[in-house]
């Protein structure tokens, strides 16, 4: 019931922000995040992080312009609702397809999953392209709960492809 609410809310949250979006303004008015979510100032003081990831298959974003959304919805201090805004992605046969991965993330399109964004976009054809979050200096309590109970989602624009799922990775040290 809880991701069936979830679910409700974010489809309202995609209605609006497409009604208000423009072609000519693809950057959202939205402060900028950091491409990792780091602890807040009471929650924090942890050595663990833990990668969310969804695969986004070869040909799932047609050639274009496309604007996509991380949405993050998790108890923990500072996370409780969070969105990364309207990102411009642009897809387009120009772009040579890298051996890399690719990470959609919350500050934008990188190849490095823990570095500032480095591309405006990928080749429609591009191979290893995922939706990343992760969530930095987690404790033993707090990396529980993020398994457990941290919902993220990412969304396209045109609401086709639909939205997707990110699920927790192997958590790491660092």
């Amino acid at each position: 019931m809880k991701r069936l609410i979830f679910l409700f809310a974010l489809a309202a949250f995609v209605l609006a922000a497409c009604e208000q979006a423009s072609d000519s303004n693809l950057q959202a008015d939205f402060t900028p995040l950091p491409t990792a979510v780091p602890p807040s100032e009471g929650a924090g003081g942890g050595s663990l992080n833990l990668p969310f990831a969804a695969q986004i298959p070869v040909n799932h974003l047609v050639e274009g312009d496309h604007r996509y959304a991380i949405w993050v919805k998790c108890p923990l201090e500072g996370l409780e609702n969070m969105s990364s805004g309207w990102i411009r992605l642009i897809v387009s046969e120009s772009f040579t397809q890298l051996e890399t991965n690719v990470f959609l993330r919350l500050g934008g399109i990188s190849t490095d999953p823990l570095a500032p964004p480095n591309l405006p976009g990928f080749h429609p054809q591009q191979e290893g392209v995922q939706a990343l979050v992760t969530l930095l200096g987690l404790t033993e309590e707090t990396l529980d709960t993020a398994i457990n109970e941290c919902d993220m989602v990412i969304l396209f624009n045109d609401g086709i492809p639909a939205t997707l799922q990110l699920h927790p990775l192997d958590p790491f040290e660092g």
